[in-house]
């Protein structure tokens, strides 16, 4: 039997559809002895002004995400049976997908503290100290990446640059991923191959999104030392704050598609 502690606490909070959650801005509270990292964190991601106030608890015992069963499954499917979480908060998700037969390597920094007024451990499995990018490139080639939340900036983007292996799970809300190098490049050399919408709290909009590194005609990968690759970061720098996601989408399958280039990576 699975131990989903959050689920048996707070599924009654869940939004499952998502056009059920109430983008009202609504501003709550903050609760008494809540810590002050953890506030300026909520409220970096829209935190608690656009959602419940039990989410507090809920970041400060497990972390950001809403891990209803059916999306834990989901990304175990797709994960494989190695897996690499580098920004693993509590290690909330890990401890998750370990009990679904995934061996995890369970990674944050800083280290993920919860208010000392909890009193639910500080970790769900074993989380490591160690930055997302070296970590990645040092032991992501066998195992898939996983981006829980991941920091805002340009972290996420350069993890996923140092990544050599072929499947990325991105489980975040919109506002979390703030790189658009991050957002283009994730098009430019993988495939979106499945998505699911999770639970959410009130006023958030989550995604699961995988990614499969794409294969050029001569069978080699994609990979982050192309030279078309510094032609996209250029591109996303200029077209940062100008163009619409949708736009720059359409401007990268126009400009950028991949070429049957032969012969290896510089």
């Amino acid at each position: 039997m699975i131990d989903n502690p959050f689920w048996d606490e707070f599924a009654e909070y869940a939004c499952i559809d998502p056009r059920q959650t109430d983008r009202t801005r609504i501003e709550f509270p903050l609760p008494e002895g809540i810590a002050p990292e953890l506030a300026a964190a909520l409220s970096d991601v829209g935190g608690m002004s656009l959602t419940h106030p039990q989410r507090f608890a809920a970041v400060e015992r497990y972390g950001f995400l809403m891990p209803d069963p059916q999306s834990l499954s989901f990304v175990a499917d797709h994960a494989g049976p190695r897996a690499l979480d580098p920004f693993a908060q509590a290690g909330y998700l890990s401890y998750q997908l370990e009990q679904r037969g995934i061996d995890v390597l369970a990674y944050d920094l800083p280290p993920y503290r919860p208010s000392p007024r909890v009193d639910h451990p500080t970790r769900w499995t074993s989380v490591r100290p160690g930055h997302a990018a070296y970590i990645t490139k040092r032991h992501g080639e066998d195992r898939s990446l996983i981006l829980c939340w991941p920091y805002q900036g340009s972290i996420a983007y350069d993890t996923v640059l140092a990544y050599t292996g072929d499947t990325v799970i991105v489980w975040a809300d919109y506002p979390s991923l703030d790189d658009d190098r991050l957002v283009l490049y994730l098009h430019y050399a993988f495939d979106r191959v499945a998505t699911r919408r999770p639970a959410v709290w009130s006023g958030l909009n989550d995604f699961i999104d995988v990614y499969r590194r794409k294969r050029r005609s001569n069978g080699l990968y994609w990979g982050p030392t192309l030279p078309k690759q510094f032609q996209l970061i250029q591109l996303a720098q200029q077209l940062q704050g100008r163009l619409s996601l949708g736009g720059k989408m359409r401007l990268l399958a126009g400009l950028m598609a991949p070429d049957d280039t032969t012969g290896e990576d510089d």
